[in-house]
C-alpha cells in the first residue's frame, strides 16, 4: 500500500461511528514518505484518477489534459450512513499548449474511484475559494453545480422560508376562520336570548 492509500485510510476513520478494534486500524502514516510526496499523497492520487478518467472520455487527443499537477484536495461525506465519500480537487495542467486550471469532484467507497465533475476554472472570471460548504479555502471551485455550492444552499433556504411563510399564512387563515365561526356562534346565541325575552314580555302583557 502506498502512502496515498494510507492517508485515505486514515481520513476514512472519521466515518467510523464507534471506536474500531485495534486490528482494524490502519498502520501509522509514514510521514517521511508523505512529506516527500513519493508515492503520491491524496491530492496527487485524486489528480491521477481525475485526469485518467477525464482523458478517457475525450475523443480528440488535443483536448486531453497533459502535465497535470495537483494543488489541493479535500475529502468530505454527506452522511455517515452512506459509505460513499467525496473529494474536491484543484489541479493544474495543459490542454494543447495552453496552461489551464481545473476543478474536479470525485467519489468512491474506500477512496477516490469515480470522476463526477472536471471543469476549467478561471480565477479572474468565475471561480471562488469560499463558495463551498465542504471545503476550507485553497481549492478553487466553479460558481455552481457541485456538491455543497452556496447558491444551492441559499435556494434550499429560500424554499424553506417560502414553505414556512405559506404554512404561517395557512395557520393565520385557519385562525381567522375559527374566529369568524366563534363570532357567528356568539351572534346566534344573542339572537336566541333576545327572542326568549321578547316572548316572555308578550306573555306578561296578557
Amino acid at each position: 500500500m502506498n502512502v496515498a492509500d494510507e492517508f485515505v485510510d486514515h481520513r476514512l476513520l472519521s466515518r467510523v461511528q464507534h471506536f474500531p478494534d485495534s486490528k482494524d486500524l490502519p498502520l501509522p502514516l509514514n510521514m517521511e514518505k508523505y512529506a516527500k510526496n513519493d508515492p503520491p499523497c491524496q491530492t496527487t492520487l485524486c489528480t491521477n484518477v481525475a485526469v485518467q478518467q477525464y482523458n478517457a472520455r475525450q475523443v480528440e487527443s488535443g483536448k486531453k489534459i497533459r502535465r497535470a499537477v495537483g494543488v489541493d484536495s479535500q475529502m468530505f461525506v454527506l452522511s455517515q450512513n452512506d459509505p460513499v465519500s467525496y473529494w474536491h480537487l484543484y489541479f493544474k495542467g495543459s490542454v494543447g499548449r495552453k496552461p489551464c486550471k481545473f476543478f474536479a469532484e470525485l467519489s468512491g467507497v474506500g477512496g477516490p474511484k469515480e470522476l463526477r465533475i472536471c471543469v476549467l476554472v478561471d480565477k479572474a472570471v468565475a471561480a471562488s475559494v469560499v463558495n463551498c460548504d465542504h471545503c476550507f479555502g485553497g481549492i478553487w471551485h466553479p460558481l455552481e453545480n457541485f456538491l455543497g455550492w452556496k447558491l444551492e444552499e441559499e435556494e434550499k433556504e429560500e424554499k424553506n422560508d417560502k414553505k414556512g411563510k405559506e404554512e404561517e399564512e395557512e395557520e393565520e387563515e385557519e385562525e381567522e376562520e375559527e374566529e369568524e365561526e366563534e363570532e357567528e356562534e356568539r351572534h346566534k346565541k344573542k339572537k336566541r336570548k333576545h327572542g326568549w325575552v321578547f316572548k316572555l314580555d308578550w306573555l306578561d302583557s296578557d
